[in-house]
């Protein structure tokens, strides 16, 4: 195995912080980023040879990704691989969410990924070489109710990966996105929801149903470490794919949505975290 030089975001916690160890475990250089970090004070070297840096970094601030790129660069004179693994979430229904939480989804899940994928480009195409994997989910195949920002924040990212990757095949640089189902993190601790409102209010109970079934489902879910290895391998293998899922469950969850009619699929998911009530009628 030859040691490359990893770039991974949001590295602090969760997948990232396993698969940032794991990596580095391995004999990768990985700098992980952490917006509480600073340069030059977290640093840990493995019998591998391997070495895992935690550095700085807000995907959403432009100067703060310039300079941990610039950094990483003037350490290592490459960059070989990127995995954008920075995220957040928003739950509540569509109706209730403001135009702030949108926009604070999409900036984290999307834009700040763009932003750190555009930053590294330059350097991959001096190189002609690299890779940028993408933590996904399966919520981008899947439209969850009462977490429709999140989906569509991953589906978005999943087709401009999709479309990046024919760009920039030319230039030996391969993208992947890895598709996760429910994992056990701090994601579950650390969602956020919208605002109380009198639209809020209109879809309880099924609201706080919903929650408690994603809630339940993400804490038996497999350990982050199953996660981190399956990253591993597609930093390793020779033709990753562009798309794949993380796991028995979330592949043969993709193939049924794919294999169903949209209407049955969508019926499918509404009776498992949107379970129908009496409704009114006049």
């Amino acid at each position: 195995m030859q040691s490359k030089i990893i770039f991974l975001t949001g590295a602090s916690s969760g997948v990232g912080q396993y698969t940032a160890e794991y990596l580095a475990q391995q004999g990768h250089r990985v700098y992980g980023t952490s917006r509480k970090a600073s340069f030059g004070h977290t640093v840990q070297k493995f019998p591998s040879g391997g070495q895992l840096s935690l550095i700085p970094l807000d995907v959403c601030d432009a100067a703060s990704i310039t300079t941990a790129v610039d950094y990483i660069w003037q350490k290592e004179g490459r960059i070989d691989v990127l995995i954008n693994n920075a995220g957040n979430g928003i739950a509540g229904p569509l109706e209730a969410c403001s135009m702030e939480d949108i926009r604070f989804q999409m900036e984290t899940n999307f834009f700040g990924a763009l932003a750190v994928t555009r930053a590294v480009l330059p350097l991959m195409r001096d190189q002609q070489a690299g890779r940028i994997i993408n933590l996904s989910s399966l919520a981008a195949q899947i439209p969850i109710p009462y977490q429709s920002l999140y989906s569509a924040s991953k589906a978005a990212l999943e087709i401009a990966m999709q479309a990046l990757a024919m760009e920039t095949h030319s230039f030996g640089i391969h993208t992947v996105c890895i598709e996760l189902g429910d994992t056990q993190t701090g994601f579950t601790a650390h969602r956020r929801f919208a605002a109380p409102s009198s639209a809020l209010s209109a879809y309880q109970p099924r609201f706080q149903y919903s929650i408690a079934k994603m809630e339940q489902d993400e804490q038996t879910g497999p350990t982050p470490l199953y996660a981190a290895k399956a990253i591993a391998r597609l930093v390793e293998r020779r033709h990753p794919p562009a798309l794949c899922c993380c796991g028995a469950f979330a592949k043969a969850v993709y193939l049924l949505r794919k294999l169903l009619p949209l209407r049955w699929s969508n019926a499918i998911i509404a009776r498992l975290y949107n379970p129908l009530s009496s409704r009114k009628r006049g």
